[in-house]
């Protein structure tokens, strides 16, 4: 190469000093796309954040094989709820103060309102008649109790150190859930871990996403009430 060669000694410092700026003008600006890339990619992989949820964020639960079970999933203006085949089941959003939820054919099946209040107090109506079908209530010691639209107890979760017991109207243990920094997991009643994530999400959100006698719209609409959407929401 011509800077390598004992001739023309002034072109080839003027030739070496002209590559050496373009390879600093290169590299700054090699920099600078990566340094936007990174920011993209961070951005991207928060996810969407819908304005009534603002501190919706992915929760995926791995069933006892480690395969995904379900998963939340925020998106512009709700948060779906998913199974395992990324098939939307579930889709929650807000609307004039209360959480609206649509089935798998996009349908809407429930609503669910909150009172305001000291402890947790949740209402999930039927869309077809707007009659209420469940009611979520906890008491001072925060222990959670499930009603039907009858006021009739169908389950109660009892607040533990580790986290929740979850058992029938009858006494039968139905599931604990288990919460520590790093971890959520749920055993069944014969105490087999069957669900586990890694993603923060609130014990009391567990336990009504995998209460079984919820239909599938109504444990993903508790599930969202009770961790992402904000107190304000609440009506009196």
């Amino acid at each position: 190469m011509l800077w390598q060669s004992a001739w023309f000694d002034e072109r080839r410092t003027g030739i070496a000093m002209r590559d050496a700026l373009q390879n600093l003008r290169f590299g700054r600006a090699l920099a600078m796309t990566l340094l936007l890339i990174g920011y993209s990619l961070g951005c991207a992989s928060s996810g969407p954040r819908p304005a009534a949820f603002p501190s919706a964020h992915p929760v995926v639960f791995d069933s006892e094989d480690d395969v995904t079970a379900f998963r939340l999933r925020p998106v512009t203006d709700s948060i779906l709820f998913e199974n395992r085949k990324n098939k939307v089941l579930a889709s929650v959003r807000e609307e004039s103060g209360r959480l609206v939820v649509e089935n798998s054919a996009g349908q809407v099946a429930w609503y669910v309102e909150r009172r305001s209040g000291k402890n947790l107090r949740l209402l999930v109506r039927s869309a077809r008649d707007e009659s209420v079908a469940f009611t979520i209530k906890a008491d001072s010691d925060s222990d959670i109790k499930v009603e039907d639209g009858e006021k009739k107890l169908i389950a109660v979760a009892k607040r533990r150190d580790y986290g929740f017991k979850l058992s029938s109207a009858t006494g039968e243990l139905i599931a604990r859930v288990r919460s520590r920094s790093d971890k959520t997991s749920v055993r069944d009643g014969q105490g087999t871990t069957y669900l586990t994530t890694r993603d923060p999400i609130p014990p009391e959100a567990v336990v009504l996403l995998v209460f079984e006698q919820f239909p599938v719209e109504v444990a993903a609409g508790l599930g969202v009430a009770t961790a992402f959407w904000p107190e304000a929401e609440a009506t009196p």
